[in-house]
């Protein structure tokens, strides 16, 4: 590819760009599949036939799958799905003929490690149901993030309450095999939003961050994971959270940088986070706690340009775009009741989502996760 005058992207070396007078050509590889984008199809052929002069390929036209992901194309955006993998696992571990719930995950309920080997049930094919969650949660399903994160960590010993979860996350599935991930060409602006769940349905004192970015409507990048930091507070756990997320900003902004047609430069990426408490303490860039470790972060997010502002109604995306021009991140609170559930961090109650059944995660902020008829 660099022989042949492409250019590695410096924060992803599996994409490669190549640009001629008024055309571009981009390709995403991966292990032996890959994507190729272009400005016009001569730059498309070009590309192909250059790779076909080094491998024995095989050009399987426009594409339709990709790494098990189904891709649907309208005039209104791209629809990313993995509908049959869903009904593949569901007829797997025989959950294709159940009754459905609305959410992945009961918030009341409070999950420990099992201490009795003998209180250990159905091991291996826990552990097979949470492989095949997976692959779903890293591909197009961020709805289920937290709920397949939590209940990963009890894998080698699951117990009976970890086996009626991981039950509702499949039941939740039967009934939404059909959501996915759908992409507008506009507004084609990068915004996060961040949350924690401050030790709530754990033993082990350890908070869950959560986060999720969006471009063109759609998700793109998300994450619900163990905080390493014990976190004294609900505003310390949303500080871990917020540090994070300004982390993977920082690097989706170094990535789109170098992308053909990207607008230069890439606008300040958006955080969105409902914790008055974090950003006022990241605001005043001083933290008075006792843990060493969440003054760094303090530091951290100052050192990323992090311009804090609280709004109590909905930010006008012109105005955004247009005061933001020296920084790399800027953190909004988010207003209620716009705000979105706490998925990936943390689920809301029954209770509040029928309303919202037809689009998850997030429906009240971004849309990004919606049903394709």
């Amino acid at each position: 590819m660099i022989e042949n005058g492409y250019k590695s992207n410096e924060s992803d070396k599996c994409i490669y760009y190549k640009s001629w007078e008024n055309s571009h050509a981009i390709v995403s590889l991966y292990v032996d599949d890959l994507l190729i984008f272009g400005s016009n199809l001569h730059v498309i052929n070009e590309t192909k036939n250059m790779l076909c002069s080094y491998f024995d390929m095989k050009d399987l036209g426009e594409a339709n799958f990709i790494l098990g992901m189904k891709i649907t194309k309208s005039c209104d955006g791209i629809f990313l799905d993995q509908s049959h993998y869903v009904e593949k696992i569901l007829k797997k571990y025989n959950y294709n003929d159940c009754k459905h719930v609305v959410t992945p995950f009961d918030s009341s309920t409070h999950l420990f490690p099992v201490e009795n080997d003998n209180d250990v049930i159905n091991q291996k094919e826990y552990a097979s149901i949470i492989g095949s969650l997976r692959f779903a949660t890293d591909c197009t399903r961020p709805d289920i993030a937290y709920a397949v994160g939590v209940l990963s960590r009890f894998t080698s010993k699951p117990g009976r309450d970890h086996w009626h979860a991981i039950e509702r996350v499949m039941k939740y599935l039967f009934g939404t095999k059909n959501y996915g991930l759908f992409y507008k060409k506009y507004p084609a602006v990068l915004e996060g939003f961040s949350d924690a769940d401050w030790n709530t349905l754990s033993g082990d004192s350890l908070s869950t961050t959560g986060y999720i970015f969006t471009l063109g409507g759609g998700a793109i990048c998300w994450k619900s994971k163990k905080q390493t930091i014990i976190a004294n507070s609900t505003m310390e756990a949303e500080l871990i959270a917020l540090a994070s997320a300004s982390e993977e900003a920082n690097w989706l902004r170094d990535l789109l940088h170098e992308i053909p047609l990207w607008e230069k430069p890439v606008p300040p990426v958006l955080i969105h986070c409902d914790s008055t408490a974090a950003i006022a303490r990241v605001q005043n860039r001083y933290y008075n706690g006792h843990t060493i470790p969440l003054l760094h972060l303090v530091h951290l997010l100052h050192n990323r340009n992090i311009i804090v502002t609280i709004f109590t109604t909905p930010a006008n995306s012109s105005f955004i775009r247009s005061s933001l021009t020296h920084t790399t991140v800027t953190v909004f609170e988010l207003p209620f009741p716009q705000s979105p559930p706490n998925i990936p961090s943390g689920v809301e109650s029954t209770d509040k989502l029928p309303s919202m059944s037809l689009s998850l995660p997030f429906v009240h902020a971004t849309k990004l996760l919606q049903p394709y008829f």
